[in-house]
């Protein structure tokens, strides 16, 4: 068992050791951040694929209040949150588009993944866990949206 595993079981909510710090906290949860942005950006086009607009609504919220948690991490640490609001233009048919979000949300899971093994500080895993909770509720509805859209075909 990690380290890090065990502190968690001993200490319940409390912490103890060392964490990085606040500045490495801000760049390594920017890209993060870059990468969420992004993503929501193509899910704004993801009616091409979809019939669920209740479904797809939710999911959406759900991943900008996510965004708005790594950036209030962010700016908790002293930092300056990633915020660039570039419109993403997408031209792909919704079966592509489906393949182009589904990287995309693979991706930020593996970045995710990445920080696991990152002493981040308790309020900064949990965000990070919450992140990647969503992510895989995001991944389940892409899946659903791929066997509905073969059956269709």
């Amino acid at each position: 068992m990690r380290t890090k595993e065990i502190k968690s079981m001993l200490l319940k909510k409390g912490w103890a050791g060392r964490t990085i710090s606040r500045e490495d906290t801000v760049l390594r949860l920017n890209p993060l951040l870059a990468l969420q942005i992004a993503l929501g950006r193509l899910y704004d086009h993801a009616d091409r694929f979809t019939a669920d607009a209740g479904a797809l609504e939710a999911l959406q919220r759900n991943l900008r209040l996510d965004s708005v948690k790594l950036a209030e991490t962010i700016f908790s640490c002293g930092g300056v949150a990633y915020s660039k609001a570039d419109r993403t233009e997408v031209t792909d048919d919704g079966l592509a588009l489906l393949g182009r979000i589904t990287a995309q949300e693979r991706a930020f899971q593996e970045a995710l993944l990445k920080e696991r093994s990152v002493d981040h500080q308790m309020r900064t895993e949990a965000v990070l866990r919450h992140c990647m909770n969503s992510s895989k509720e995001r991944l389940g509805f892409l899946n659903r949206c791929a066997r509905e859209f073969r059956s269709t075909r």
